[in-house]
């Protein structure tokens, strides 16, 4: 089954170019399989961007597979990547536990996936759930270390973005350790997603927020099937902290009415504006 989003699961390579050395050895029988790939790229039907200058070793033995120092770009996003990967049935027979660690100076989610900002402000339940929910792909045992230089997402731009994390087969992402500046301040969480029914998922942070500029964060949320703004009532810089748990839309945004948060937080310079009590 093709896990992809729509708009990738369909797409085409063209002017495609692959240079490397493969390696296969076999002792009674197929032993492993090594390639060092020294050049990839290729420009995309669909996806105005360009692979380019794709490389990396990748080794498969024993249902294990690995990658090493796979690096390459595609349009304005850059990766190095190594990781490990237990393809068996076998636990007994996995040397290493599943690991992949991320290092980019630029990744550019809304490129990548032909992000477009909605013209309206307010956006329905419906369409909310209507998007790629990836807590319906399959999760496996997996530690995950990112650390991403600049992430812009939809309209959140983050920087010196770093996390440590792990997914469970029950579709839980745990959240050992999470750093980022955004909108002026920064921003420090831990906890978990749990997503082990994809039409309820749940957020139980330990979040907090040091002089973060509520104009430039943008925060948006759901209350009663109405969408709102934080910055359009509330302006300032907020430093808080927040524990409890949160129920998500697929698109992460965040209903209120299905939340239950306990909130310290203080207001620098703020104001209340369209605020009604």
């Amino acid at each position: 089954k093709n896990h992809l989003p729509e708009d990738w699961a369909k797409e085409e390579v063209k002017d495609f170019r692959l240079h490397g050395l493969s390696l296969m050895h076999f002792e009674n029988g197929w032993k492993f399989i090594d390639c060092q790939l020294e050049r990839l790229q290729g420009a995309f039907s669909t996806h105005p961007i360009k692979l380019n200058r794709a490389s990396g070793r990748f080794h498969w033995e024993k249902d294990q597979f690995t990658i090493e120092n796979f690096t390459g770009q595609m349009g304005k996003t850059d990766w190095l990547v190594t990781a490990s990967y237990y393809s068996g049935k076998d636990n007994k027979q996995q040397t290493r536990r599943d690991k992949i660690v991320l290092q980019s100076s630029n990744l550019d989610f809304d490129e990548l996936f032909s992000y477009v900002p909605k013209k309206t402000e307010t956006t329905n339940t419906a369409a909310h759930d209507s998007v790629f929910n990836i807590y319906t792909v399959p999760f496996p045992d997996l530690e995950a270390d990112l650390r991403i230089g600049n992430l812009n997402y939809h309209k959140y731009k983050l920087t010196g973005f770093a996390a440590k994390l792990h997914t469970t087969p029950n579709h839980v992402l745990e959240i050992d350790t999470l750093y980022t500046g955004i909108a002026g301040g920064q921003l420090n969480l831990s906890g978990k997603f749990d997503g082990s029914n994809p039409n309820h998922i749940m957020l139980y942070p330990v979040m907090s927020l040091k002089r973060v500029n509520l104009d430039q964060l943008l925060f948006k949320f759901d209350n009663f099937g109405q969408d709102y703004v934080l910055s359009e009532n509330l302006h300032g810089s907020v430093s808080c902290k927040i524990t409890g748990f949160v129920r998500m839309h697929a698109d992460m945004i965040p209903m209120l009415e299905e939340s239950d948060l306990k909130i310290n937080a203080e207001v620098i310079n703020g104001s209340l504006n369209n605020y009604a009590p």
